[in-house]
């Protein structure tokens, strides 16, 4: 796959205002202290009181765009990339269309739950490369809150709420580029991480447990674990890199056990992943662009700089990005 000449010009983010400690959830839940640490390892998240998934979207896009030192008109295409849209119709992008007061640029959506941030990417560097847009903004804006079950500890512990946002547009004799990206699903095992309602299928009856996101820890793990190695391996050669070109790697925030797991598996000191899920819990697809925008803003990502962003989603799904930034 050949190069695509793309920047990343711009970043933005929202933390919703209310901050949720594990102490807190401790007392909510009727656990022990320090029973959160120990189950799901985030300190810190934060979670929504009244802000919707447009709103959140909409302030991480207006940084994004100040950011890269553009007026908002000269975004020319909007992709939503959450993994729940906050209406099923029209788009979220067409929400944050209409926020934004843009006129005539394009807007849609893509979902692969956790991936959709880097799905978004790759397809928008692809019409950045090829001339089609000019300047797209990608907004990943997620409310997990609403479908956590309390009495599932696993999972209401570990997910958090917020938004972040980037602006791509074509690199004009730089050396910032997309090296190479790829995306992979086994869908025989989508049981192990799924949300049922929502959709169409339970759309006239009570939907109960089905409203509650449900994960089979076990199940993912041994469906996602073995694939890690070689896919990681994969996506450096079709980038002509090597392990030790590159700089950073921003992985899916998806818990502190999965880092490790990934670290481990990769064969990758931890030194080069960036890692805030302690801080930030798993924003589900805005994970990965949060990860961006803090890397940048702390320094641990500059300009040359190889990066890989890499995650796994339900589906299953793996997908990774490699870029110089």
């Amino acid at each position: 796959m050949s190069k695509r000449n793309v920047k990343i010009l711009g970043t933005g983010c929202y933390l919703p205002r209310r901050r949720v400690t594990d102490e807190e959830l401790e007392k909510k839940l009727g656990l022990k202290i320090g029973e959160v640490m120990d189950g799901c390892g985030v300190k810190v998240r934060y979670f929504v009181d009244d802000e919707t998934v447009s709103e959140m979207g909409v302030i991480a896009g207006k940084k994004a765009i100040e950011n890269a030192g553009l007026d908002i008109h000269a975004i020319d295409g909007v992709i939503g990339a959450s993994s729940a849209p906050e209406q099923a119709i029209p788009s979220t992008a067409a929400l944050l269309h209409k926020k934004l007061g843009l006129s005539q640029a394009a807007a849609f959506d893509v979902n692969s739950t956790c991936l959709s941030f880097l799905t978004a990417l790759d397809f928008a560097s692809f019409l950045i490369d090829q001339g089609r847009h000019e300047h797209i903004l990608i907004v990943s804006s997620e409310i997990a809150s609403m479908g956590l079950n309390k009495n599932d500890l696993k999972t209401a512990t570990l997910f958090g709420d917020g938004a972040a946002a980037i602006v791509v547009g074509k690199s004009m004799n730089e050396k910032s580029s997309v090296y190479s990206s790829k995306f992979e699903t086994w869908s025989e095992n989508q049981e192990a991480c799924f949300l049922e309602g929502g959709g169409s299928k339970f759309y006239d009856e009570p939907l109960g447990e089905k409203k509650y996101f449900r994960m089979d820890g076990p199940k993912l793990y041994k469906s996602i674990a073995p694939r890690v190695k070689g896919f990681f391996h994969e996506i450096l050669k079709e980038g002509n890199l090597t392990k030790d070109e590159l700089d950073l790697l921003i992985p899916h925030q998806a818990s502190p056990f999965a880092l490790r797991l990934m670290g481990k598996k990769m064969g990758l000191s931890m030194e080069k992943f960036f890692n805030i899920v302690e801080d930030y819990g798993n924003m589900i697809a805005a994970s990965i662009p949060l990860a961006l925008h803090l890397s940048i803003e702390r320094g641990r990502l500059k300009r040359g700089d190889k990066a890989l962003m890499m995650g796994t989603s339900a589906g299953l799904s793996i997908g990774g990005i490699l870029i110089e930034y």
